[in-house]
């Protein structure tokens, strides 16, 4: 969650347009963290594929109306926006009238997961397996390799109902099959996902903007065209999906203990509220889009991502 507001305020919070001296600097360090979307959505499958029940659709549906009232009479009582006056109608329905896209996609999502669950449970490894496979191989590399401009799966860049599904079902197979290794063992493949993990944002940050002018064969420019392909802004670029499931198994290998299991347990739900609260379309355009209007255009770029750093956390 920390990694998408962080995302909100390069973006929607114009940082990257006020330091545009560091762009590049920026957006090598976000490589790092941008698998912040997709690997989201993947926890929601690795704890959720055991049940679900259509009642959480009811406490989705009033998180989202809560947020959403609570935060239009604030602007409308204490900053007098005029403007907001006659759209509090449309704050009772967040969903439907797509105020948050995640929540809007995962809440379509949503009604069919009882199903999904419950087939879930009659695969065995195996066609479990096959399932994952046919979905990266379907959805993620012969969309990156064909590039099909009409969008024929109706992926809208990974903001869809059908993108959120292949991600719960991957995030659902590393829950049931407990990807998770113990001894030596958790060490060495904690070790290896790391070095895959830089690897990826390595390879990202070398051919995001490389120039393939200095190249005279053919075969040079079609492997840097390939590449260039794997790492397009799309969620569901290979790069990003393949880094989501690496970075989430490394935290998988991680030991924790009683307490900080506790403060997850507690505090992982609330990051939901985080969502709700600072991509609220009318938090969006008050305060988000202004939160660094307040700052220095002269700082040096250690400051300059420490200040982001401190903006996302507040």
């Amino acid at each position: 969650m920390i990694g998408i507001v962080f995302g909100h305020i390069l973006y929607q919070g114009k940082g990257l347009d006020k330091y545009k001296r560091y762009d590049k600097k920026i957006k090598i360090l976000f490589a790092y963290i941008f698998w912040h979307v997709n690997t989201y959505a993947i926890i929601s499958g690795i704890v959720g594929y055991k049940s679900t029940k259509y009642s959480n659709l009811l406490y989705i549906w009033l998180c989202a109306v809560f947020y959403s009232v609570s935060i239009h009479y604030y602007y409308l009582i204490y900053n007098h926006d005029v403007s907001i006056k006659n759209e509090l109608y449309i704050e009772y329905y967040p969903i439907i009238y797509k105020r948050y896209w995640y929540l809007t996609s995962y809440f379509g999502m949503f009604i069919f997961l009882p199903a999904i669950n419950k087939g879930i449970q009659y695969l065995n490894k195996s066609e479990f397996k096959l399932l994952v496979m046919s979905i990266l191989g379907i959805f993620v590399f012969w969309r990156t390799y064909i590039k099909n401009k009409d969008d024929s799966f109706n992926m809208n860049g990974g903001h869809s109902i059908i993108w959120l599904l292949c991600l719960y079902i991957i995030g659902a197979y590393i829950g049931k099959f407990n990807v998770i290794y113990t001894g030596i063992k958790r060490y060495i493949f904690s070790f290896i996902y790391l070095f895959i993990f830089l690897l990826l944002c390595s390879i990202h940050n070398k051919y995001r903007n490389y120039s393939i002018s200095g190249y005279i064969g053919n075969y040079k420019i079609k492997l840097v065209n390939f590449i260039k392909r794997l790492i397009s802004g799309e969620s569901f670029c290979v790069i990003k999906i393949t880094q989501a499931i690496f970075i989430t198994l490394i935290f998988l290998q991680m030991k924790y203990n009683e307490y900080l299991s506790k403060f997850i347990t507690f505090f992982g739900p609330l990051t939901f509220g985080v969502y709700l609260i600072h991509f609220n379309r009318i938090v969006r355009k008050n305060y988000l889009s202004k939160i660094l209007n307040g700052e220095s255009y002269y700082l040096t770029f250690n400051e300059v991502i420490k200040m982001l750093i401190l903006k996302s956390l507040k």
